[in-house]
């Protein structure tokens, strides 16, 4: 698996960049679906399509080394994703999936994880803030 900052690298000449809500609530409340749309979860929002300037400051963040914790501890915490980012060129599609709840994303490429990383940003907080003003969920 390539470091999740070098993905990120990779993503910048991507054609469309859309940003989706998706369900977090935790398994006992929703399992993992198969079939779901975004790698068994669901999608609570339409895409939204990131404008030039939040594409910038998404991905300024995502190519900085330091956000991304190396040696970490795993935490005893389910992966439940709160939102998802697509990148799109051509026929390649890159999912970014983000758990605000144990600080960790994971990149998937046809179906499979291609990188993976805990992460500490407060810009990336800030971002989907921003992104979802009226999701209380972005109001942590």
């Amino acid at each position: 698996m390539a470091p999740a900052h070098i993905i990120a690298s990779d993503l910048r000449n991507a054609a469309i960049c859309e940003v989706y809500r998706v369900d977090d609530s935790y398994p006992n409340g929703r399992q993992l679906i198969n079939g779901e749309p975004l790698h068994g979860y669901k999608i609570l929002s339409e895409p939204i399509p990131l404008a030039k300037r939040s594409r910038e400051e998404l991905l300024r963040v995502l190519t900085d080394a330091k956000i991304y914790i190396r040696h970490s501890v795993s935490t005893d915490c389910l992966f439940r994703p709160g939102f998802a980012f697509r990148f799109t060129d051509g026929n390649t599609k890159v999912d970014l999936l983000v758990c605000f709840s144990c600080n960790e994303l994971r990149y998937y490429m046809d179906c499979h994880i291609v990188g993976e990383s805990y992460f500490q940003s407060e810009e990336l907080v800030d971002l989907t803030k921003k992104l979802f003003p009226d999701d209380k969920k972005t109001s942590h």
